[in-house]
């Protein structure tokens, strides 16, 4: 008799932690599933920033070559990208 209800005891204990331990995971799970889509959005908008920055020193180019601006502007361009890439 003793012996039996040890063993629903244990059986019932085992089962809660069992649970717990299912539901710890289950969080852990969705915390990093969470993690990863804020990482894959902040890396999205920093290749859009440097998309942007690589675009304006385009345009600082083509106007030096053009001759209506100084190269000046292309170094402060050019250095825009290397600030976003920190």
């Amino acid at each position: 008799m003793r012996g039996a209800r040890n063993r629903r005891s244990q059986y019932r204990s085992e089962k809660v932690r069992t649970g717990d331990l299912k539901q710890q995971i289950e969080l852990d799970v969705r915390l990093a599933l969470d993690g990863l889509e804020s990482a894959e959005q902040q890396v999205k908008v920093a290749k859009e920033g440097l998309d942007l920055s690589e675009n304006e020193l385009a345009q600082a180019r083509r106007r030096v070559d053009a001759g209506v601006a100084i190269s000046v502007e292309v170094h402060r361009r050019a250095d825009a990208p290397r600030t976003c890439a920190r």
